[in-house]
């Protein structure tokens, strides 16, 4: 299944949207539709109108926004991240981390999911 993504200028990363495309999603970032240095309202905006799933390395100020909405969003994917390069999520591991989502089954629109959470390997032996 593909998704349509939208990497918010905390997150726009040439690598990150490459392997987001690899894995057959739609992505879309700032530069290519006039919103570089917008404010987050001004994204936001943009993928409720653009029906796009928000990643983003902004949680707090995008958890405010779709708790102000109340979920009236294509969804939010958020990342936390330490500065500690040894704990801080590889680009591959979020897109996983995505990928853990679907395959879970869980909706999407109108939810916030931190993709920390989701990093876990699948288990691909059978007991």
């Amino acid at each position: 299944m593909s998704l349509k993504l939208y990497l918010d200028e905390s997150i726009t990363n040439k690598l990150f949207a490459h392997f987001l495309i690899l894995a057959g999603h739609d992505v879309q970032v700032p530069a290519e539709v006039g919103l570089l240095h917008a404010s987050d309202l001004a994204h936001f905006n943009h993928v409720i109108h653009e029906q796009r799933i928000l990643i983003t390395a902004n949680p707090d100020d995008f958890e405010a926004l779709h708790v102000q909405s109340q979920g009236q969003h294509p969804g939010i994917f958020a990342v936390h991240y330490d500065n500690n390069p040894r704990k801080d999520p590889k680009l591959k591991d979020l897109v996983r981390a995505i990928d853990n989502i679907m395959k879970a089954g869980m909706p999407i629109a109108g939810q916030y999911y931190v993709l920390n959470q989701w990093l876990y390997e699948r288990n691909l032996t059978s007991r």
